[in-house]
């Protein structure tokens, strides 16, 4: 019985250490109205060397946001430094209403700045972060895949990530917490 507890457990961990392979940028909406994305470090989980859209294209984190979504014009202004490999510009525009994204997606580009980005599977996908964004009102998701580009066919380079709220947090405590008295 132990034993294959024991396997279980490694088999999850395993599994979990592969999925966290792929975990390009992270999304920390402890607070709604100060959304922040940063990157992990992470290369990429395809090669597409030379046929990496530019950063004018930008990338896609989609379905971020569940239900009716965010509805964001094209050219909202973004700061930080966040930006794709291979590119010293820092993705300075967000916004999903152009082209066939929808309301619960989220495109990164860059304005003005030009030049590639190189998403491979040696080097990191992105570095830097995100100045604050407000997404007050929007429900989040709590993960989705990254694709290159700005449309939804693009490829799928990794996924984001979203950090639980505070709350979800202690929901999931309370609930181990349940399951251990159980068993005893």
């Amino acid at each position: 019985m132990k034993k294959s507890i024991l396997t279980a457990a490694l088999a999850l961990c395993a599994g979990s250490a592969m999925t966290q392979a792929s975990v390009l940028l992270i999304v920390d909406n402890t607070d709604a109205s100060n959304v922040v994305v940063f990157a992990t470090g992470n290369a990429a989980t395809i090669d597409l060397g030379g046929g990496s859209p530019t950063i004018i294209s930008g990338i896609t984190l989609m379905g971020l946001f569940d239900g009716a979504g965010l509805p964001l014009p094209i050219g909202n202004i973004i700061g930080g430094n966040l930006s794709p490999n291979g590119n010293p510009g820092a993705y300075n525009r967000a916004g999903n209403q152009f082209g066939t994204l929808t309301s619960n997606d989220l495109n990164f580009w860059g304005s003005a700045v030009g030049g590639g980005q190189n998403f491979n599977t040696t080097d990191a996908a992105f570095s830097g972060a995100t100045s604050g964004m407000n997404f007050a009102g929007a429900g989040f998701n709590l993960s989705g895949d990254i694709r290159a580009g700005d449309t939804p066919t693009g490829a799928v380079i990794g996924t984001w990530q979203l950090i639980p709220s505070p709350s979800t947090t202690a929901l999931l405590g309370l609930a181990g917490f349940v399951a251990a008295r159980r068993r005893r």
